[in-house]
């Protein structure tokens, strides 16, 4: 993966997203290193808040205009709604394109909370904010409690002050309420993961 087909493949795709309008923002590890500390990563992971199904089927389909194909596409068992689909890319190589449409259940509040960042020379991008970030990690660590998930919690966690730690608590609730939680008390990890990084 070199720099320059990461930058390539955020100026594409945000410039697609912009032009058709779609609600959108920035998330992962991307998001991660512009809120708090820089890290590696070869992930371009956008939250995308559509309204429906059919929605996200012709954003998926439509995307092959600008060269993106899918490769794995994730469903919730509960509903068979799309979750999370994974698309690639010839022109930008070992980049992932992950679209989130009902990963986590607060998409629509993550991509209203979201501000914009410019992450290249003249490229503004939506990016979710710190609440929105500790909430999606937190489901995403899992009961396996996956160390980059840890780490980017630890330094979101650790530079959120205490309103944006009020407002996580509450997204975190809101995943709960909506089905997200995977038989997980996500408040409770939360309160955990703060009691032991603060």
């Amino acid at each position: 993966m070199s720099a320059s087909a990461l930058s390539g493949a955020i100026t594409r795709t945000v410039e697609w997203f912009k032009h058709r309008k779609a609600p959108f923002c920035l998330a992962g590890g991307l998001a991660v290193s512009f809120r708090t500390i820089e890290r590696a990563t070869r992930d371009v992971d956008l939250v995308v808040a559509l309204e429906s199904e059919a929605e996200a089927e012709t954003c998926i389909r439509d995307l092959r205009e600008i060269g993106f194909a899918p490769v794995e596409l994730m469903q919730r068992k509960e509903t068979g709604a799309i979750s999370t689909v994974r698309m690639l890319s010839a022109e930008f190589p070992g980049i992932y394109l992950d679209l989130l449409f009902c990963a986590c259940g607060i998409e629509s509040e993550v991509v209203q909370a979201a501000t914009e960042i410019e992450l290249l020379p003249g490229v503004a991008v939506p990016t979710a904010n710190i609440p929105g970030l500790i909430a999606m990690k937190v489901l995403s660590s899992g009961n396996k409690r996956r160390r980059q998930d840890l780490l980017d919690l630890e330094h979101l966690i650790g530079d959120a002050n205490e309103k944006e730690l009020v407002e996580a608590r509450r997204l975190v609730s809101l995943m709960a309420e909506r089905g997200f939680g995977a038989g997980r008390d996500l408040s409770r990890v939360l309160t955990d993961l703060i009691a032991e990084i603060r």
